[in-house]
């Protein structure tokens, strides 16, 4: 049940950047569930020092993100935009503590049950996708509305458009690493229609930089799978990137045919500079002013920022379209390390994790697939906003969570290898045999 609810809170279309009514009634149920869970909770965490770890660290970026995002409403001139954005901030803080308290023990488990989630939303969403792209018919669902009127951008089950492209990048590797795992033929066909159909919506979203990730991440998890997994056969391998690299040009093909009459799609696809449409100049040209007015708020309040949420007070949108910009005049540079460095503990730790299963042949699949989602969405947020999207504070998380249970059970195997300096250390994190886990043994 935490998997559904976790896997399929960011789907939901409602508003991202405010907390809602579903949100507090999710925040309801879960903390009923924490509470349920309190003691066996504590008993996990007892005797365990975790700061020199990943998750201490990771913790510690998001208390100064809050800090430095109270100190930001210093110098600010509109107190309840920077309140609700800073509750948001809070919200999504504790949609991680609650996490961390439910998933921690069954993260395998959970991981697994969220992949064939989304697979099955990628599976409806990208016939939707698809139905539209061919002018067959346009699912109201699937498309936001603007004034009543709806649009021909593909948003999915999300509210906007580029918020679905940044759902997608965040757990289609997943999917792609559960594809490969799987023996099973049918689950194999499930998930491979999952990454085809899901890959498919981006496109008809329009997101250029959506469309142009979702390509380099089946090149990355390819390269990354191919060159560390020394155990598989040379035919398994080719036929590997054979199939993928085929697919990926098929699909590539299939676009430019869709772009003689879609426009949403001759955007996308001018990622590539294959097509050239007036939509992607006049994005171009508002990303452009947007980007220099923050330039110009960063230099008028150099420590603090105008104050987190602010932003639309004083030009015609808040989006900034850019997540570090957007974090730099409103919330100061620190505002800005905060963040970076909660995506710089995640990848450091799965770097970590994947030398070592490489080392020690050990499976790293979904490993794989972690990484090469959290270094999309740190890719994504150059053009997008994503502080307020809650799959990218989901799939950060999870893939520390990840990274930390895969070093948990290498330190568990009967012949530790020693670590990267060539010394053993001796165990400080609980051991996860089961995908989970456990309190330390005692010193």
């Amino acid at each position: 049940m935490v998997a559904l609810l976790f896997f399929a809170l960011p789907m939901l279309k409602v508003e991202v950047a405010r907390v809602t009514a579903y949100d507090g009634l999710v925040l309801g149920v879960l903390g009923a569930l924490v509470l349920g869970n309190l003691l066996r909770w504590s008993g996990v965490r007892r005797g365990v020092s975790w700061w020199p770890q990943g998750p201490g660290r990771f913790y510690g970026w998001h208390v100064a993100l809050l800090v430095v995002g109270l100190l930001s409403g210093l110098d600010t001139h509109a107190l309840v935009p920077w309140g609700v954005e800073l509750a948001t901030f809070v919200y999504m803080t504790l949609m991680v503590v609650t996490m961390d308290a439910l998933l921690g023990r069954r993260l395998e488990e959970a991981l697994r049950i969220g992949g064939w989630v989304f697979a099955g939303l990628m599976i409806f969403a990208g016939a939707g996708a698809v139905l539209g792209m061919l002018g067959v018919m346009r699912i109201e669902l699937l498309y936001p509305s603007i004034g009543g009127v709806t649009s021909e951008k593909f948003s999915g089950f999300a509210r906007a458009a580029n918020q679905w492209a940044a759902y997608v990048l965040a757990f289609q590797p997943l999917l792609m690493a559960l594809m490969v795992k799987e023996r099973r033929l049918v689950l194999r066909g499930v998930a491979l229609a999952g990454v085809v159909l899901g890959f498919l919506t981006l496109p008809a979203s329009g997101s250029r930089t959506g469309l142009l990730l979702g390509v380099m991440q089946v090149a990355t998890f390819v390269g990354i799978y191919l060159l560390g997994n020394r155990s598989a056969g040379a035919g398994r391998k080719v036929g590997v990137v054979l199939v993928v690299g085929l697919l990926t040009l098929g699909l590539v093909s299939a676009f430019s045919i869709f772009a003689e009459d879609s426009w949403v799609v001759r955007r996308a696809l001018s990622a590539f500079d294959t097509v050239e449409s007036g939509g992607a100049r006049v994005s171009g040209d508002w990303r452009a002013k947007n980007f220099a007015w923050a330039f110009q708020e960063i230099e008028r309040h150099p420590f603090f920022g105008v104050g987190l949420g602010t932003f639309a007070t004083l030009y015609d949108r808040h989006e900034v379209h850019s997540t570090y910009l957007s974090l730099w005049a409103e919330g100061g540079p620190l505002m800005l390390l905060s963040w970076v460095g909660l995506f710089l503990t995640t990848l450091y730790r799965q770097a970590l994790a994947l030398v070592k299963t490489i080392r020690l042949k050990q499976d790293n699949l979904i490993l794989i697939g972690m990484m090469v989602a959290v270094g999309s969405q740190l890719l994504f947020g150059f053009t997008h906003n994503t502080t307020r999207t809650r799959s990218t504070a989901l799939v950060v998380w999870l893939g520390l969570m990840w990274a930390e249970v895969v070093l948990a059970r290498l330190r568990a195997l009967p012949s530790p290898s020693p670590s990267l300096l060539g010394v053993r250390r001796p165990l400080r994190e609980p051991l996860g045999g089961s995908g989970g886990r456990a309190p330390a043994s005692p010193r």
